[in-house]
């Protein structure tokens, strides 16, 4: 092997590694990390990085339920002003006429937490833009522990129960059994 080849390959390898750099710099989307009191307000402000001098036609938000599964959000026409509610979103939120790029969820509730997406589609020549959003919701444990409590006493209880109804028809029955007033007589030849 000769130090030409050597050289070669070494070359190819810092283009490769240049070339990966850059198409991972290009494509990464924008990604913010949120933290909220169980309770409070929570402020999605898109984190897609917008190109200066493009308007944007529409944006749409997102709740990722799994990596391949979005639940919609809300569709928001720049252009017409009009909104689109999804129909599988449940839960609902607000957005102001001059910051359509944020929407308010009231009142946030351990179900809330997750991951959300924004996606600003590009008029036509231009590039759309995608940002993500993590949020986690603190302090709503709480409640989930008193639910799961209450649920244990619950189940012990019934089982207690049962276990009572079984021990006093055993009782029962064998007093029954002992104490007929029944006797039996045995019959001898005499």
């Amino acid at each position: 092997m000769n130090a030409y080849s050597s050289s070669d390959k070494t070359k190819k390898m810092q283009t490769f590694t240049c070339f990966a750099f850059l198409y991972l710099i290009t494509n990464a989307e924008a990604q913010q990390q949120i933290s909220v009191k169980c309770g409070a307000d929570i402020r999605l402000q898109c984190s897609a990085e917008i190109e200066k001098g493009v308007i944007y036609r529409s944006i749409r938000w997102y709740k990722v339920l799994t990596p391949d599964l979005l639940n919609g959000i809300v569709y928001i026409n720049m252009n017409s002003s009009m909104v689109k509610v999804y129909n599988g979103f449940k839960r609902s939120f607000e957005f102001t006429s001059d910051d359509v790029l944020s929407l308010i969820m009231k009142n946030s509730t351990e179900e809330d937490g997750g991951t959300y997406q924004c996606f600003l589609s590009a008029p036509l020549g231009q590039q759309s833009r995608k940002g993500e959003i993590q949020v986690k919701i603190l302090g709503c444990s709480k409640g989930q522990i008193e639910s799961i409590l209450s649920t244990c006493i619950y189940l012990m209880t019934a089982l207690l129960s049962v276990t009572l109804i079984a021990f006093i028809l055993i009782i029962h029955s064998n007093y029954k059994k002992y104490h007929s007033p029944y006797k039996e007589l045995l019959l001898t030849k005499p």
